[in-house]
């Protein structure tokens, strides 16, 4: 999946979930098609002149600091909202099952068994009909709590209900935004070995970095005002592509830093001079700032944290503030 990504990027990255895919040969390839979509709302630019093609069997990590526009972005792709400018085109064969991580509400009172099935016993699983209390067995519950309310369970196990409920929907799309916020360490690995099965289409907002590394085969990451970016692979992917792009830009760069002789320099005004002058201390602080947060995120526990947050929006702004000193070195050198 990832090298297909790549070929295409180039030319413009056990419970079965039942797929619909494998029935319906008819569904086209395509799943959304958006071309340079920019939204804005109360005057703050969440998306700026984005581009991109989702394909059938595409597994599509979203990361992003709180604000950046992730649940925007997916209102936009399901016509619950319209970009300002530029288009989407949708397959209009999605049968689409949704994860939202505001959770419907649910009825305390209902059983957890009824909650899944609608007060059937047997549902049906990838063409195979299944009780409903075996079905919750592969989720970890016992037939005691398949049988108990709702008001009974953990915030955890209200999570892992609402994922059995989600994962029984026939689907060729499934949507999954913060699936992992307060799951069990047997119930996450559960999910992940269930979405790497999965043969639909996978779009995922996360921010657990070994969850995103394990199950999608491109990242498209929201740094804030509008700037999105697709990466192929999962999070560890992305940063070291990042870190390819400023790398790469470095080199550019390197063979022009080199002291410029007295007439030159008057081509440039004092201010200029001074900012010239003190490009090269602000770059060096940068990347130290950088690699200082790359490796907190290199820690899969510190996703569990709460300044995770803000530690992914300062680092996008670090990234962009980095990439603007070269190219003010440049300008002015």
């Amino acid at each position: 999946m990832r090298s297909s990504f790549v070929n295409r990027r180039k030319k413009q990255g056990s419970v079965k979930i039942h797929s619909v895919e494998g029935d319906e040969k008819r569904v086209s390839k395509l799943v959304f098609e958006v071309k340079k979509i920019n939204y804005q709302i109360a005057g703050l630019t969440l998306i700026k002149d984005f581009s991109m093609m989702v394909l059938k069997g595409e597994k599509i990590g979203i990361i992003g600091g709180n604000g950046t526009g992730k649940s925007t972005f997916i209102k936009l792709l399901l016509d619950e909202l319209q970009p300002d400018s530029g288009t989407i085109r949708r397959s209009k064969t999605i049968k689409l099952a949704y994860f939202d991580q505001m959770r419907e509400n649910l009825d305390l009172n209902m059983k957890a068994m009824d909650f899944v099935s609608g007060g059937r016993e047997h549902i049906d699983i990838g063409g195979k009909s299944k009780h409903i209390i075996g079905y919750l067995r592969q989720f970890l519950f016992t037939g005691k709590q398949a049988m108990a309310p709702i008001r009974m369970f953990s915030g955890g196990e209200k999570n892992r209900l609402m994922l059995a409920k989600i994962l029984s929907q026939p689907a060729n799309l499934l949507i999954l935004d913060e699936p992992t916020n307060d799951l069990d360490v047997e119930t996450l690995e559960l999910l992940e070995e269930m979405l790497v099965d999965y043969t639909g289409t996978l779009i995922l907002i996360s921010h657990d970095r070994t969850f995103l590394n394990n199950v999608v085969g491109s990242t498209v990451v929201m740094d804030g005002d509008g700037v999105i970016n697709q990466y192929a692979g999962g999070y560890d992917d992305y940063l070291i592509q990042k870190q390819d792009k400023l790398n790469e830009k470095k080199i550019k760069i390197a063979p022009k830093i080199k002291p410029k002789s007295k007439p030159d320099s008057k081509k440039l005004s004092y201010k200029q001079q001074q900012e010239l002058k003190q490009l090269p201390n602000k770059i060096e602080k940068t990347e130290i700032e950088i690699g200082e947060i790359q490796l907190q995120l290199s820690d899969p526990e510190f996703f569990q944290q709460p300044e995770s947050q803000d530690a992914l929006i300062r680092l996008a702004r670090l990234e962009a503030d980095l990439e603007r000193y070269y190219e003010k070195w440049s300008e002015l050198e």
